[in-house]
């Protein structure tokens, strides 16, 4: 079985963790509840810890154990307090509610189902207080993702977190512009001082793409009377030159 990229935080981390493009948004966000907050597929913790570290009362919940460890060290390394849970999205229960909801960095494309996309959206409704809000950002899938390329693309380099030599990340692409789904097979590979490969992680992830008016229809069918999509974390209006797609659901 082809483990998930989310098996190896630590390669995860050196790619994305020093990621900022969207922090000043759910920071915002996060903070115009006046109240707790919770991350859905918090991961290794890229935005719930800058959330932390803002002030912000924000609980996180992931269904990866070792994307949810690699949070909780950062998190008691920076002598900051926060509840991590291992849960769903889809089916989480948790004690207490919030003010704000985030969904952020495509994770709710995770959901391959519709029954899957729905459940995850009435569950953080039923973890929202009245008045609360919920968000989600999703990529906004323009017609040249199904278009292609579908080989072995070169993805970025960044230095390998053992500090020795860099880390290649290709990733391979399997398209479905019926199914609306991608599954990514992403190599990982270590490659020396010398030049020479040390090492490859392969993994495998899959998410399902939707559009606005789908997205629209989701969030009635889970229960969200009122709610804003927008094209651009400056909430700007979605165009066909949009890359971004982001929601704010209110209860």
């Amino acid at each position: 079985m082809i483990p998930s990229p989310f098996d190896r935080p630590d390669l995860y981390d050196a790619l994305l963790d020093d990621l900022d493009f969207d922090i000043s948004f759910w920071l915002d966000f996060a903070s115009s509840g006046n109240g707790a907050a919770l991350e859905v597929a918090c991961g290794s913790g890229r935005i719930l810890v800058r959330m932390l570290q803002a002030g912000i009362d924000v609980d996180g919940i992931d269904s990866s154990a070792a994307m949810l460890q690699r949070a909780r060290n950062k998190v008691e390394r920076l002598g900051l307090r926060s509840t991590l849970t291992q849960a769903r999205m889809a089916d989480f229960i948790l004690p207490r509610r919030y003010q704000r909801i985030v969904c952020a960095f495509n994770s709710f494309g995770h959901n391959m189902t519709a029954h899957e996309q729905i459940s995850t959206l009435r569950s953080c409704r039923e973890h929202l207080a009245p008045g609360g809000a919920l968000g989600v950002h999703m990529a906004f899938p323009r017609p040249e993702l199904w278009t292609g390329p579908y080989d072995r693309v070169f993805e970025s380099e960044v230095a390998h977190p053992s500090g020795e030599g860099t880390l290649r990340i290709y990733d391979t692409r399997e398209l479905d512009p019926v199914a609306q789904t991608q599954i990514s097979t992403m190599d990982m590979e270590h490659i020396g001082a010398d030049g020479a490969l040390v090492d490859n992680f392969q993994s495998r992830t899959a998410v399902r793409w939707i559009y606005k008016n789908e997205l629209e229809l989701l969030l009635q069918l889970a229960g969200f009377e009122r709610f804003e999509i927008y094209g651009d974390f400056q909430r700007g209006p979605i165009t066909p030159e949009c890359h971004t797609m982001v929601a704010v659901a209110w209860r």
